[in-house]
């Protein structure tokens, strides 16, 4: 079998992450099928492992805004496929508009049906590209053959809000790197911390409003106002400009001297491993996500982790995490407290935490993903004989 992989909408973050360790892991022996072919801007296919079935199709189209990509998909990308003979079409950008079949898609951004999330961005060109993306995503999910969900609370939540006839889903799981595998450590007293040895608090995600960068850094000042020697450190993608501009607005109110609030920007995926092998706590302040990658990273690096407690963090952490209300700071600053005062519950959830990350393959991931997409082509054969 010959499966064509349109990654023509991937760029970054969880979506590049999930892509490349997917081809790393498959394995045309074990996983049954001849070779893949993947469209996508050149920029993600030279993140893609070379490999000999590995065929790698690039398009200056792919460079340009979502309009064009989606009329270049509706107008010349079936002709592609079937060019190279591929058996079936893989989306896991979720949103398509070719014709060609059979297809499966994969939900992996939960945003554009999430009402209360959307509002988030104002009367802004984002919010109703998000609209645009909900009818079109909507669409996509009806059209399919077949759509791997990460979670079930997601799979639940769209399929209740786009009212499809779904015959043909799996809940595939994304995977973690072993390179962030790293046993709890021990835990230390509250009392070896200073202001010369802080506690390092870590916040890992891009700048959008449903993070609630804000709500974290007045908790923490919060905290650090009280005594508690604090740093956090905050590293991401600026998503949206007004963003960045009210976080660094309410950190120079804060911490005008730069000594405990430090934004660090982008880094490289390469790289944060590393990052999260140097902090003591990590935080996830998220109101609506799917299976969101760097908080199941911090749980392989053997963080003790304080998070929102909305879906499906819930699901994910289980009893082994202090949850907050995202919207609150007052309730991030006492759940913040309530795991730093007590190095018991630090060890306690870490090592819990730990040990569901063992769980996480991307070797798992992309046998069960190709399975499925197996399953799929060959129920649409049996079918159109």
């Amino acid at each position: 079998m010959i499966i064509g992989i349109d990654a023509s909408n991937i760029r970054g973050g969880g979506g590049l992450v999930h892509l490349t360790e997917l081809l790393h892991n498959a394995d045309p022996l074990k996983n049954n099928f001849s070779y893949i072919v993947v469209w996508a801007c050149q920029s993600t296919l030279d993140e893609i492992c070379d490999k000999t079935w590995i065929i790698k199709k690039s398009n200056r189209v792919f460079e340009k805004g979502f309009v064009i990509r989606m009329l270049w998909q509706w107008l010349f990308m079936g002709k592609q496929v079937q060019r190279e003979k591929c058996s079936i079409l893989f989306i896991p950008g979720g949103s398509f508009v070719t014709s060609f079949r059979p297809i499966v898609t994969m939900s992996q951004n939960m945003l554009p049906f999430e009402w209360e999330e959307i509002k988030r961005y104002g009367l802004s060109l984002f919010f109703f590209k998000l609209l645009v993306l909900r009818l079109i995503s909507a669409y996509s999910f009806r059209k399919a053959n077949g759509i791997i969900f990460l979670t079930k609370n997601a799979k639940d939540n769209i399929i209740s809000k786009t009212k499809g006839n779904y015959s043909c889903t799996a809940i595939v799981s994304h995977g973690i790197g072993d390179r962030f595998y790293c046993p709890p450590r021990k835990q230390n007293n509250i009392r070896i911390y200073c202001t010369d040895n802080p506690i390092k608090l870590l916040y890992i995600s891009p700048l959008e409003p449903y993070k609630h960068h804000d709500n974290v850094v007045k908790a923490v000042s919060l905290l650090r106002n009280k005594g508690l020697p604090l740093v956090l450190d905050m590293f991401g993608y600026p998503s949206r400009k007004f963003v960045k501009n009210r976080l660094c607005k309410l950190m120079n109110k804060y911490d005008p001297e730069s000594n405990y609030l430090k934004y660090h920007g982008i880094i490289d995926n390469k790289e944060i491993h590393k990052i999260y092998a140097r902090a003591d706590i990590s935080i996830f302040a998220s109101s609506c996500e799917n299976l969101p990658i760097t908080l199941i990273e911090s749980m392989a690096a053997g963080l003790p982790i304080v998070s929102s407690n909305m879906l499906p963090m819930r699901d994910i952490l289980g009893a082994n995490c202090i949850y907050f209300d995202p919207l609150d700071p007052n309730s991030i600053a006492m759940s913040l407290k309530e795991m730093i005062i007590s190095d018991e519950r630090r060890t306690e959830h870490s090592l819990g935490s730990f040990e569901l990350s063992l769980d996480y393959s991307w070797e798992k991931c992309a046998k069960l993903t190709i399975s499925f997409i197996n399953k799929v082509a060959d129920k649409y054969r049996h079918d159109n004989l």
